[in-house]
């Protein structure tokens, strides 16, 4: 009887390892057992198994984040199964979010007067932007559709009496076409082309609303240590508001880094470009330097003059620097 017990085991365990056998696959050298063929579908991601076809591979690469999350479930088992694709500018982030219009978090001193009497000079700044890409390779063109957004408000932090109010605070989603490029020109090359919508807004309404809608052509070149970043712009829509903004804004802005070891200085003129050049005096002055302090952050100070720092006072004169810290991502 013990006999038979042993003899129907071995049995019904050799039965189930002919059953597995199918599931059981050689790469090279190592011996692995796939996933099941079951595709799962969800709103930010799609997972697959590992056997994906060339075309589910094509298809995924011109959604980057739906592609970079089933990469990270779904690891390709060795180097020759990883598509070529497009990857984040950012090689360093896990998922292709981009730093855009710089981030940092500053404590600032008004030289200026305050608008408003309840508001005392010292406050703090912090400036959130960054841009995702949506679809690679849009309608073939080779470039990027990007979803960008950035956030800039004051925060009147050591105001107590007040009750710490955020003073002001902008808003400015944008939809882009990227495309990188490697042009030598000037000694130099240009890097990226950058055009699209941006909209600006403070949120407000009634006699505190102020808002733009602006069409960006955009330009950045780099030699060595050095780049300029050019931005053009083109008013697509006008507040009641604040009518005369462009009087202060101009069309274009021009920015001039400088990239070294651990420091980074960055040289911007608001308003450097106009129609009418009789406004140059409402132009403006930003003077950024970092300095490193690991690959990720680093100690930033500012200095800014003139106009349309801030929506809401963007024709105020504007005199403050500041100190904080600054992602380096």
């Amino acid at each position: 009887m013990y006999g038979f017990k042993k003899w129907a085991l071995m049995a019904i365990i050799a039965i189930k390892l002919s059953a597995n056998q199918d599931s059981i696959e050689k790469q090279g050298d190592i011996t692995v057992q796939s996933k099941p063929q079951i595709k799962t579908f969800s709103l930010f991601y799609v997972k697959i198994p590992y056997e994906a076809t060339q075309k589910n591979e094509k298809i995924l690469q011109y959604f980057p984040l739906i592609y970079k999350k089933a990469q990270l479930l779904n690891p390709p088992l060795n180097d020759t199964t990883q598509p070529t694709y497009q990857d984040s500018l950012n090689p360093k982030s896990l998922l292709p979010i981009e730093e855009w219009r710089g981030n940092y978090v500053m404590e600032v001193y008004n030289f200026a007067s305050m608008y408003d009497a309840n508001f005392i000079k010292a406050e703090t700044k912090a400036h959130v932007s960054f841009r995702v890409p949506i679809v690679r390779n849009f309608i073939d063109s080779g470039g990027s559709l990007y979803f960008a957004f950035t956030n800039v408000f004051f925060f009147q932090f050591l105001n107590e009496k007040a009750s710490s109010p955020v003073r002001d605070s902008d808003l400015s989603p944008e939809f882009l076409w990227v495309w990188p490029l490697n042009i030598d020109f000037l000694g130099g090359k240009i890097q990226e082309f950058t055009t699209g919508w941006r909209h600006i807004s403070n949120g407000e309404v009634g006699d505190r609303s102020r808002g733009t809608d602006r069409w960006i052509f955009k330009l950045i070149w780099t030699s060595g240590k050095f780049g300029v970043d050019l931005e053009f712009f083109m008013p697509t829509r006008y507040y009641s508001e604040n009518i005369d903004i462009y009087k202060y804004l101009g069309i274009g802005d021009i920015k001039i880094f400088f990239r070294h070891k651990k420091h980074l200085l960055d040289c911007t003129i608001k308003g450097l470009f106009r129609i009418n050049y009789s406004y140059m005096q409402y132009s403006s002055f930003e003077l950024g330097y970092t300095y490193k302090l690991n690959p990720y952050f680093g100690i930033y100070t500012q200095y800014f003059v003139g106009y349309a720092d801030v929506l809401y006072e963007y024709n105020r004169f504007a005199h403050r620097i500041g100190i904080g810290i600054r992602s380096i991502l």
